[in-house]
């Protein structure tokens, strides 16, 4: 049986697929070219066994209503979204610069200033989703991109969710984001709001900075209950203002972060 991704080389839904770039949970991700307006894009698609079931196949179009309507210069751009020949699909911009996660990867820990700097990038885009009353839910390394100036995009928004009006898609009894990064209100399964979001960039910022995760557990309950329960290690040589920051973000009441990501930049 042929394989309904095996799209390299062919034209799908109006754009030319040209490489295979990523695949995760929820997505394939291909590099495609836009003949229409001239452009490099990137093109994700649900893979058909998800397809099938309504509720993914919902969520993940949800991804592309909700992303697009965040337009700030550190959010990757949605461009469109559809369904063709049984499969649905996202087209967002094409950030060509590598991951965060990747640079942490090759460099272990980074420097204080780039710290800091992609840590406010990534603050101002999810204070325009804030704004909008949209939560991203799963803040991590492997979702902020840079382009090849050097400037962090948060991508990614498949696990969004709008605090009013959409009721959520979530399955049930399903830990939504990733547990390294779940504010401890999220660990116990209270409400999320924005500054669950905050708390995961703070871990995100101490990842950067340190190299390692604040928490970590071989069984995933252990380590949603580190979040709730312990106290992270301190940042070695990790300059005081920094430091202090990061603590703010990872406080485990969330009265006593920072409110808004307005408030931290």
């Amino acid at each position: 049986m042929a394989d309904p991704l095996n799209l390299v080389g062919k034209t799908f839904a109006g754009y030319a697929v040209e490489k295979k770039i990523g695949a995760g949970g929820m997505g394939v991700v291909f590099r495609a070219f836009d003949d229409r307006l001239r452009r490099v894009v990137a093109l994700k698609i649900l893979p058909p066994m998800l397809a099938k079931e309504e509720e993914t196949r919902l969520r993940f179009l949800r991804e592309g209503r909700t992303a697009a309507k965040i337009d700030h210069g550190n959010a990757v751009r949605l461009l469109a979204a559809g369904e063709e020949s049984g499969l649905a699909y996202l087209v967002m911009e094409f950030v060509d610069g590598g991951s965060l996660q990747q640079r942490i990867d090759r460099y272990k820990r980074l420097p204080p200033a780039e710290v800091i700097a992609v840590g406010r990038q990534v603050a101002l885009a999810l204070g325009a989703g804030h704004r909008l009353g949209i939560m991203h839910r799963d803040v991590k390394p492997a979702n902020v991109l840079f382009t090849r100036d050097g400037e962090a995009k948060l991508a990614d928004y498949g696990l969004a969710k709008e605090e009013k009006g959409e009721q959520s898609l979530s399955m049930t009894g399903m830990v939504m984001g990733t547990p390294h990064y779940m504010a401890p209100e999220v660990c116990e399964g209270k409400k999320a709001d924005a500054r669950s979001d905050l708390y995961a960039l703070g871990v995100m910022m101490y990842y950067m900075a340190s190299g390692k995760y604040p928490f970590d557990a071989d069984a995933v309950m252990q380590l949603l209950m580190a979040h709730v329960q312990d106290i992270a290690p301190p940042i070695a040589n990790a300059p005081p203002a920094m430091a202090d920051v990061i603590d703010r973000l990872m406080a485990k009441d969330p009265a006593k972060r920072f409110q808004t990501a307005e408030e931290l930049v």
